[in-house]
């Protein structure tokens, strides 16, 4: 089993252990190496795992890596079928976008780093909006620290503990930026919205809270 493989097993074991119900979507022949040209139908899973603890679904996507960053593909190179390599495909993107268009989905990256042994909980959302504004098409440890929320983990023997209900708790909070700026979205997103439009629909969202906060609304009370 490789390292990736390893530390979705444990991440998978760690939500267990915190009583989340947990569904891992059958990889597609390519990802185990088989040859996908073989078979009838090459699928592409939209992402790894489906979670759930009353009142959310978290739909999530785990990376792993060895070294200090994490590549990712654009809309445009997928429609090229350029940078099919990068660790992050547009797809799931798309696919964690797509999610986050409904109320009590929890749509997010996980990102482990080996090196540093470090996991991160990134949501699409601030992904999309932080990522549209690079030039590099990667991100690095500093950029999940500024997106995302460290992950607590505990290492039990030779395996890892990976603390996702500190995750679960901190969206649960009053105080949570996306649960405030769900409560008051105006609107949902239609599906099939692009990478920009998705970007500026977070952006509208983000100064609306701003203001709101500014006329004096106490935070947890929207």
């Amino acid at each position: 089993m490789n390292e990736g493989k390893k530390f979705e097993h444990q991440f998978h074991k760690s939500l267990e252990k915190e009583d989340f119900y947990v569904l891992r979507l059958i990889d597609p022949p390519s990802s185990f190496g088989k040859d996908s040209t073989k078979v009838r139908f090459s699928a592409k899973n939209p992402y790894d795992f489906i979670a759930y603890k009353e009142p959310y679904l978290f739909c999530l996507e785990l990376k792993s890596v060895i070294g200090t960053s994490v590549s990712f593909q654009t809309e445009e190179e997928a429609k090229q079928k350029l940078n099919t390599s990068a660790n992050i495909k547009w797809h799931q993107i798309e696919s964690l976008m797509k999610a986050d268009n409904f109320d009590g989905v929890k749509p997010m990256f996980v990102i482990n780093f080996r090196k540093t042994n470090q996991t991160y909980a990134i949501p699409i959302a601030e992904f999309v909006t932080y990522t549209a504004a690079m030039v590099k098409k990667s991100i690095n440890e500093q950029d999940c620290i500024k997106m995302g929320v460290l992950i607590p983990q505990t290492l039990n023997r030779k395996s890892y503990h990976y603390n996702f209900q500190f995750i679960y708790e901190d969206i649960h909070s009053a105080n949570h930026l996306r649960a405030t700026l769900r409560r008051i979205c105006p609107k949902r997103m239609p599906i099939g919205t692009s990478q920009q439009e998705y970007k500026e629909w977070c952006d509208t969202m983000y100064k609306l809270l701003e203001t709101i906060i500014e006329n004096g609304t106490k935070k947890g009370s929207i």
